[in-house]
């Protein structure tokens, strides 16, 4: 601001020696400057913001288990570098917790059955020592500003407590006010802290919105771990895309190469979405699914956690199918897709949120048929096994849990089995003895014919003949299968 006897002099000179006409340039010039000085004191770069950024100069950002940053330089340093973020199920430990999140997803469904949307619910699924202190905070972030936060408590939301193991699966959420931040698009990151986000929060982790899918139906087939064998893959993609599936979501670990070659082809084709699962790791250390860890308690605990997650993930789609690559959902006559089938019982029972998927159970040594082309059409008897091994279909909207083999509803929504006459739920395995209710011994005398897959199997071999089969089966199989596939003359171009 101009000094007040400096004003005064320079009046006082110039009206003894300048004409009054002549003062009113000068007297614009002054104004001018005084609108100049108080823009630039009331815009965003005032002296509290530069205050602000002083008195921040010499702070740094402290990130778990990486290096500090420095703010000395702001500018460059309002963004943090793509690598510093956190991957979902990757995950980020919570600072002075048990406490390991796995991923961020927003309930696109909150609210939405009163009719509101004052509010933002953020889900994360997570893994949670039984006696860790429980309490910690979400820091929202917009944008990639991580300099600027909203700070919310986290609740327990759900945790799995068949029996305690060292981490149990467990669901937190975080709710953020319409008063809190008017756009909730705005919100892209998210960190975790123990007491404040101002202090020691860790990396963010990105926000995910999913996007609305109506009259689609898209499959979770949990986690995929050792050698599947690639032709009975092949056939169960090729199939799930006949069947009307939008989208099918895959977490692997420890995936063999074979495996992953059909994977990385369903994927580059927009069908497949694959994540990779690495659950409860710290440091370097990672958990590695093998036969002999993949069935413990812990590991259901972790499959259990992936199908929660699927719930939010896929929460745009109308139906969530949670099955395995072993098992195929068989529509019967008249209809022809899955997605039929759901869109059918969906507006006989508007009450619904689930279906339960009651299996057939098909052993391997019920093979009747010694087809040299596709191996689920080699076996023609099967036989129930309940009360074991069924899985549901569910509506995200209308679940309010969803887990291996179990689903609760919310609130006015009931769950439903998905009757003999409209689909016919097929699993391709052995008899296990743990199936107390089920004499593995005596199972053979119960088979009955089961071939509702046979109508299927022209539009299978047909769509295998499109396929780059040199490039996804091992050189082992490869050539002797690709010649009897091209051998057959089932499938016609009407079946395309």
């Amino acid at each position: 601001m101009m000094p007040l006897r400096l004003q005064t002099w320079l009046l006082s000179h110039l009206s003894a020696s300048v004409s009054p006409r002549r003062l009113f340039p000068v007297f614009g010039v002054i104004v001018f400057v005084y609108f100049v000085i108080y823009l630039l004191w009331t815009t965003p770069a005032s002296h509290k913001a530069l205050m602000h950024q002083r008195s921040h100069a010499d702070q740094h950002w402290k990130l778990t288990g990486q290096k500090n940053y420095s703010l000395n330089n702001a500018d460059k340093l309002d963004v943090l570098p793509e690598e510093q973020f956190a991957a979902h199920w990757r995950g980020v430990w919570v600072p002075e917790r048990n406490i390991q999140v796995m991923s961020a997803i927003r309930d696109i469904h909150h609210g939405l059955s009163t009719g509101e949307d004052e509010e933002m619910r953020l889900v994360l699924p997570a893994f949670l020592q039984h006696s860790s202190d429980r309490n910690f905070f979400c820091c929202l972030h917009w944008s990639d500003d991580w300099r600027e936060f909203i700070q919310v408590p986290a609740r327990l939301d759900y945790i799995d407590l068949r029996y305690v193991v060292e981490l149990q699966a467990a669901t937190f959420a975080c709710i953020v006010k319409r008063g809190e931040v008017k756009d909730f698009s705005r919100l892209k990151h998210v960190s975790f802290t123990a007491d404040s986000c101002s202090s020691n929060p860790t990396l963010p982790m990105g926000i995910l919105t999913p996007m609305r899918r109506q009259f689609e139906f898209a499959v979770c087939t949990k986690v995929a771990y050792g050698r599947l064998d690639p032709q009975r893959l092949l056939e169960w993609f090729i199939f799930m895309e006949l069947m009307g599936a939008s989208k099918v979501l895959t977490f692997h670990n420890n995936v063999h190469n074979d495996t992953m070659q059909v994977f990385k082809f369903f994927e580059n084709k927009g069908f497949l979405e694959l994540i990779k699962f690495d659950p409860r790791n710290k440091g370097d250390k990672s958990v590695s699914f093998m036969e002999q860890n993949a069935q413990t308690r812990q590991a259901r605990h972790d499959k259990t956690l992936v199908v929660r997650d699927c719930q939010y993930r896929l929460g745009g789609y109308d139906f969530v199918m949670a099955i395995d690559f072993d098992e195929l959902p068989v529509p019967r006559r008249p209809f022809r897709t899955i997605n039929w089938v759901l869109q059918s019982l969906s507006r006989n029972l508007s009450d619904a949120a689930a279906f339960r998927l009651d299996p057939y159970l098909l052993p391997p040594d019920a093979q009747t048929r010694k087809d040299p082309l596709l191996y689920h059409w080699q076996f023609t008897k099967g036989t129930t096994i309940a009360p074991y091994c069924y899985k549901w279909v569910f509506a995200p909207a209308r679940a309010w849990m969803a887990a291996t083999h179990e689903l609760f509803p919310k609130e006015k929504y009931k769950t439903y089995v998905i009757p003999d006459e409209y689909l016919h739920f097929l699993h391709f395995r052995s008899c296990k003895s743990e199936w107390h209710k089920i004499n593995c011994s005596e199972l053979s005398n119960k088979l009955r014919t089961e071939d509702s897959l046979m109508r299927f199997m022209d539009r299978v071999v047909y769509k295998l003949r499109k396929l780059p089969l040199k490039d996804l089966l091992p050189p082992s199989v490869a050539h002797s299968y690709i010649q009897a596939i091209k051998d057959d003359r089932r499938g016609t171009e009407s079946y395309q």
